[in-house]
């Protein structure tokens, strides 16, 4: 999946329409959101979030613009276009409100709606959360998003996952877990094909006759062989790049210790502060 313009209405600190645009190119292949604290941020990240995953991760009324809620009804939404694979998409979640005074909590009205768009149309539409959430989590699984859309200033909850999700999320991403299915698969399939083949060997074995024919199965076998060598070599290679991974998330623990030492310095100064 690769973002190609992301388009926030009403949404946050975002009063009306803002683009961005997120096209990268071989020269151009990174893209940072600057700004000050406070300053829409991780508004545009929870955005994100809102229109991949909807009200699971972000609740829509708690994102409407506050001054687009006082003037009169309205609409917030998000959209993105991206590509997966070969096809480009538009998707926009939105969500109905109603006037709504400064500091009155404000509420949807109607049910949330997102719709799925690709260059022939759309795709789908729903009025609830239920709405492409299928073929978005294909394209990019909730669990594994973590790994990609992760708050730095939320980085504690990221690296204190408990390690179940952590490993469903990695084996997700690098698709081990259809190795693992196939291994296990092969492990039966060669312990069939050794029973029949020793009931040949067996059978045939007081028969010269039988001989090519045993050579042809002794050929057979050591084909299946390789196929199987082959499949644990990919998985051997699938496991060093699983302890890539966990290479990966130790680091992420030594950052969470010198974000613990950096708050302990903070508190030692605020209290050398406070005496002075």
């Amino acid at each position: 999946m690769l973002f190609k313009s992301i388009e926030v209405y009403n949404f946050g600190r975002y009063a009306g329409k803002t683009t961005l645009d997120t096209t990268v190119t071989r020269d151009r292949n990174v893209i940072l959101v600057k700004a000050s604290n406070d300053r829409g941020k991780t508004t545009l990240f929870k955005a994100i979030k809102y229109v991949l995953y909807g009200d699971r991760d972000v609740p829509a009324s708690s994102w409407i613009n506050f001054q687009a809620a006082a003037k009169g009804d309205g609409e917030m939404y998000v959209e993105i276009k991206f590509d997966d694979g070969n096809k480009e998409y538009r998707l926009r979640r939105s969500a109905r409100f109603g006037q709504t005074d400064k500091g009155d909590e404000i509420s949807t009205r109607g049910r949330p709606k997102a719709e799925l768009f690709d260059k022939n149309g759309q795709v789908e539409a729903d009025g609830g959360e239920g709405a492409s959430r299928d073929r978005i989590d294909a394209m990019l699984p909730r669990d594994a998003s973590k790994f990609f859309f992760f708050d730095g200033e939320e980085i504690q909850g990221y690296i204190s996952n408990q390690n179940a999700q952590v490993k469903d999320a990695i084996e997700k991403v690098l698709g081990i877990r259809e190795i693992f299915n196939a291994m296990e698969d092969l492990r039966q399939v060669k312990a069939g094909m050794d029973a029949d083949y020793s009931k040949i060997v067996r059978r045939q074995a007081k028969s010269m006759k039988e001989k090519d024919k045993l050579e042809g199965l002794e050929m057979d076998l050591a084909d299946v062989k390789g196929k199987i060598m082959a499949h644990v070599t990919a998985r051997k290679g699938a496991l060093r790049r699983q302890g890539e991974l966990k290479k990966l998330l130790a680091e992420c623990k030594e950052i969470r210790g010198v974000l613990e030492e950096r708050d302990r310095a903070e508190q030692r100064r605020a209290r050398i502060e406070g005496d002075a």
